[in-house]
């Protein structure tokens, strides 16, 4: 089975959805399908039929293998190593190196570097939403930083 095509959800929970074999576009309310997970088949008027996936994200998230460091709020210890798997506008999730004892409701000051052609540096101050085995933290950021221009123009190229 091929990857499933990623269909973003607008506020209003209508997404358009594109056939890839006749390129006819549809729209339609998918309110309903807010609580699955899995992709769902969709068959086209050309009978054709294909798997999507919606993303009903407020941010849209960019995968990445971005290096960087995180340290909890107020600083209980030193800077810690991590890869940030990936990023928003809204927050991260990161993959700690070694071991930690960072739990849900932790603050953490969190900086890294975008792959772009700056080397962007950024550092935020972000919430611990949910800590999941193997060290991966899904963390939203907390500061007042309404839109950082670097990681704007990030999601745009």
């Amino acid at each position: 089975m091929t990857e499933p095509c990623r269909v973003f959800v607008s506020e209003d929970n209508t997404a358009v959805i594109t056939c890839a074999n006749c390129a006819t576009s549809r729209t339609i309310n998918v309110s309903k399908f807010k609580s699955r997970e899995m992709p769902m088949r969709v068959r086209c008027g050309c009978r054709s039929t294909f798997a999507v996936s919606f993303e009903f994200r407020k941010n849209f998230r960019k995968r990445t293998e971005l290096a960087g460091y995180c340290c909890r709020v107020p600083k209980y210890g030193h800077w810690v190593e991590m890869v940030v798997k990936n990023v928003s506008l809204g927050g991260i999730m990161l993959l700690l190196h070694g071991i930690h004892n960072v739990r849900e409701g932790n603050e953490m000051t969190v900086k890294f570097w975008l792959d772009d052609k700056r080397r962007s540096k950024i550092k935020r101050t972000a919430i611990v939403k949910r800590v999941t085995q193997g060290n991966w933290l899904h963390c939203q950021f907390s500061d007042r930083v309404e839109y950082p221009t670097s990681l704007a123009f990030y999601f745009m190229g």
